[in-house]
C-alpha cells in the first residue's frame, strides 16, 4: 500500500507492507533509511530530514 511520509519538511509517498502490530506503530527498512538518509537522534528517539535542526519526536 502506499502512504504518504510527512514530517517537517520532508513529503514522499512511499509504499508499506501495512500490518497489526500491538508494539510498534512503524518500522523503516534498510531501503527506505538507505534512500531517504534521515537525521536520526537515537537516544532522544528523533528523526529528521538530514537536518538536526528539524527533528520530529518518534516516541
Amino acid at each position: 500500500m502506499d502512504l504518504a511520509v510527512k514530517f517537517e519538511d520532508f513529503d514522499s509517498t512511499e509504499p508499506f507492507l501495512v500490518l497489526d502490530m500491538d508494539k510498534y506503530d512503524l518500522i523503516l527498512g534498510m531501503p527506505w533509511l538507505e534512500k531517504h538518509e534521515p537525521w536520526i537522534d537515537w537516544r532522544g528517539k528523533a528523526i529528521g530530514a538530514s537536518r538536526p535542526h528539524a527533528l520530529t519526536e518518534l516516541w
